[in-house]
């Protein structure tokens, strides 16, 4: 049986949900962040000097970008899970990966291509991992206090 007043669980469940901050205030400027590297990718091929002759670098980051630009604009209209943070990291992790191992020529263009790889794979396994911590922080807010015993 409850020996808790109906006044005493409105109130613990109005500071559970103070505690827990609105989803568009959560994931709102780590969605627009996403969103901007994803662009940035799409338009890196004619913002740095790629070579002409080198194409397979833009396939991937454009492949990238086009998965990042999506989840981002899902994750701004949509309440979003560890699914699309662990997405975004495996396409941040894939551009470093393609970086070193793509197979591209030891040129000083290439170079570019490399380092614009890397960065942008950085910035987004970091916005991921911040997603991930965040997501896991207000999970725990949201939860219970388990200090307190039953009935």
């Amino acid at each position: 049986m409850n020996n808790k007043s109906p006044a005493s669980l409105t109130t613990s469940s109005q500071a559970t949900a103070r505690r827990v901050r609105p989803p568009a205030v959560r994931d709102g400027p780590l969605s627009v962040l996403m969103l901007l590297v994803g662009v940035w990718l799409y338009l890196c091929l004619w913002v740095l000097p790629y070579p002409e002759t080198t194409r397979g670098p833009h396939l991937v980051e454009v492949g990238a970008s086009v998965i990042v630009t999506i989840t981002a604009v899902v994750r701004l209209s949509h309440p979003r899970g560890r699914s699309s943070d662990l997405l975004v990291l495996l396409v941040g992790a894939g551009l470093i990966i393609a970086a070193f191992f793509g197979g591209y020529d030891n040129s000083d263009a290439t170079a570019v291509i490399g380092a614009n790889q890397v960065a942008s794979g950085s910035a987004l396994i970091l916005l991921a991992l911040c997603g991930m911590i965040m997501l896991a922080r207000d999970d725990s807010a949201a939860e219970p206090d388990r200090r307190d015993p039953p009935g």
